[in-house]
């Protein structure tokens, strides 16, 4: 996932994060594993990710290190309507990246 550089720091990561770790907790995942550019380690740390090595570097120059969160088997609380039309309406500013 990507949060163009004009629309962080507002909250759109951090509500996109949510929805996809609600979709995962969905679908039954246990854990989530990723890769966060160096310059975002501390904004997966808020959210409960752990660092658990390095990952590629790309072009050389982008480190990545690898993260990951065990998922809790707590309920999925629902998003309110209100919160889900801020969400989709965000599609402007931010956008995901699936690899």
């Amino acid at each position: 996932m990507a949060v163009d550089e004009d629309a962080r720091g507002r909250g759109y990561g951090g509500r996109i994060l949510k929805a996809l770790e609600a979709q995962a907790r969905r679908r039954k995942a246990r854990k989530i594993v990723l890769n966060a550019r160096e310059n975002v380690v501390q904004f997966y740390a808020r959210h409960g990710y752990a660092m658990t090595g390095q990952a590629e570097t790309f072009f050389g120059v982008i480190r990545h290190w690898r993260m990951e969160k065990v998922l809790s088997a707590r309920s999925i609380r629902l998003v309110s309507s209100a919160k889900r039309s801020k969400i989709s309406n965000i599609s402007s500013e931010a956008y995901i990246l699936l690899s």
